[in-house]
């Protein structure tokens, strides 16, 4: 080739060719941001703005991967730092994709430019395989072959879902979005990779519901072929050099990896909405909605009401084992989710799992709402400063609010041990109140007499992990079960994502391999 160009990688190449190009062109993806606008037709707007940093000859054509074929070549316009490309053609290279011929723009060696491209592609959204009042979309946004290029990449991908989505209806895919917001009546999905490799192939997925649709894309079923034919095929492809589709071994460990995720996502119940950062300290939140805030399990959150309860006398425990609860008469909760505990205080004493799951849900968004333009990480360091802070007011006259805060902390017997260590550690005079209905050994609940607020600890290791005990128990008494609830409230706040199947719709071509998703045959995005 005469003209310098941005290779798009083939793996399968030709081996001396392949090592020439390598030496002659050369360039870093310091920034590859794209927008995906879902529109109600099945069909998407791609936004690209793409920098490039020539570090080879100059580069006077870049390709673009486009998701499927069904792209409109018309509707593609692109701009190099501002000016306008009228040169753009289906590429030579990348199979779906196009070309931007640059003309005079070409950008040197050691100099930089950002593309801009615009383009419509039909038949994106599919049924959900996993829940049939959903439809899906999945999307890979275009990449370049490893021999071309080096560093990292700051990748941003935005799914802008379309009109009509609720905020808490929307189920990410494989990979968690970095935060979301809620803008122009649309839900805006963000993933944000600042150390992405310019040759890796990220696929990012969201399911919505299909009402918000005016139609949906059929899956277009593979033609019939003879299996002994397409075995021997894969044997021969395999044979002649795809070494890469070996990957094949990373299957079983992406689904033990899925399953893990799964299970360690019933922790997880607050939507995706409250990773959104503002600049802002949210502050005035009770210690059950800094619980929240923190992710907390939800046995400790359920305590922490209790205890907040017991303690400004809303409620009596009546009994242990099973835990009976008393509402006091005449008593009124100072926030709403007091009163909504209150009211699901059977007339027997106990709190059924659906009703603890119908307070942590509430709960649980009215926390998401507070948290709407502020900033999670700085207000979690800002109520962990005041957990710090309570361990100081520990004996003093306002030490039974501060020792719901200690509570809260999830290194509480380490650091009562680190502060304490053979002295003894007042208790606040509600703690043992709590087991007024209970004839056992209260955990905490040493002696000490004369102690402020009601009592000391003289073994702290020992009364330490009585307390922490206390509170699980407290926690788990409250409902059958509690892996029960963690799972019935993540699913109301922040659904379970749902995978799309053969639904792909992403990418920059269509790999070759004998096995699905190896990189042997394409490494996606431009020359």
């Amino acid at each position: 080739m005469v003209r310098g160009r941005l290779i798009f990688a083939f793996i399968l190449a030709v081996a001396m060719p392949v090592a020439l190009l390598a030496q002659q062109y050369k360039f870093q993806v310091p920034e590859n941001r794209c927008a995906v606008t879902v529109n109600p037709d099945a069909s998407v707007t791609l936004n690209y703005a793409i920098t490039f940093a020539n570090e080879g000859q100059p580069i006077d054509i870049i390709d673009v991967g486009m998701p499927n074929e069904n792209y409109d070549l018309g509707s593609v316009t692109a701009d190099l730092d501002g000016a306008p490309m009228s040169d753009i053609r289906p590429s030579e290279y990348v199979k779906p994709g196009v070309e931007v011929h640059l003309g005079d723009k070409a950008i040197p060696a050691g100099q930089s430019g950002k593309l801009h491209l615009k383009a419509s592609v039909s038949n994106m959204v599919f049924k959900d395989d996993k829940d049939p009042n959903y439809a899906s979309i999945e999307f890979s946004p275009t990449w370049y072959g490893a021999e071309f290029t080096s560093g990292k990449t700051r990748l941003h991908c935005e799914f802008i879902l379309p009109e009509g989505v609720k905020p808490e209806e929307p189920r990410w895919h494989a990979i968690q979005p970095t935060s979301s917001r809620f803008e122009n009546n649309r839900v805006v999905y963000i993933w944000d990779m600042p150390n992405a490799s310019p040759s890796g192939q990220y696929t990012f997925g969201a399911s919505f519901p299909k009402s918000v649709m005016q139609r949906i894309a059929e899956v277009q079923k593979p033609p019939r072929v003879n299996p002994v034919a397409a075995l021997f095929s894969g044997l021969i492809r395999t044979a002649g050099g795809c070494m890469p589709c070996l990957f094949f071994l990373l299957f079983p460990t992406a689904m033990i990896w899925g399953i893990y995720k799964n299970r360690q996502r019933r922790l997880q119940y607050l939507p995706a909405t409250v990773g959104i950062e503002g600049t802002e300290v949210r502050r005035g939140l009770t210690v059950p909605e800094v619980a929240v805030l923190m992710q907390q399990p939800v046995d400790k959150v359920m305590a922490l009401i209790l205890f907040g309860m017991v303690r400004k006398g809303i409620l009596k425990v009546t009994g242990r084992n099973p835990l009976k609860l008393e509402v006091v008469a005449g008593a009124k909760p100072q926030f709403s989710y007091e009163e909504e505990f209150a009211k699901a205080v059977a007339d027997d004493g106990k709190v059924s799992e659906s009703e603890a799951a119908r307070v942590l849900t509430d709960l649980i968004k009215k926390v998401s709402d507070k948290m709407k333009g502020y900033s999670r990480a700085k207000s979690v360091a800002y109520y962990q400063e005041i957990m710090r802070k309570a361990w100081d007011q520990v004996g003093g006259e306002d030490y039974s609010q501060a020792f719901e805060w200690l509570i809260l902390d999830k290194d509480f017997g380490r650091h009562a041990t680190e502060r304490y260590a053979d002295r003894p550690m007042p208790v606040p005079v509600w703690w043992p109140i709590l087991y007024s209905g209970h004839t056992g050994t209260i955990p905490g609940a040493g002696g000490g007499a004369g102690m402020p607020s009601g009592g000391g600890l003289p073994n702290i290791t020992s009364a330490a992990n009585g307390i922490v005990s206390g509170i699980e128990g407290f926690g788990h008494d409250l409902v059958n079960s509690v892996p029960g609830l963690a799972s019935r409230v993540t699913t109301a706040t922040n659904p379970v994502p749902v995978s799309s199947g053969g639904h792909y719709s992403g990418g920059g071509c269509a790999c070759a391999c004998a096995c699905a998703g190896c990189a042997c045959a394409c490494a996606g995005g431009g020359r």
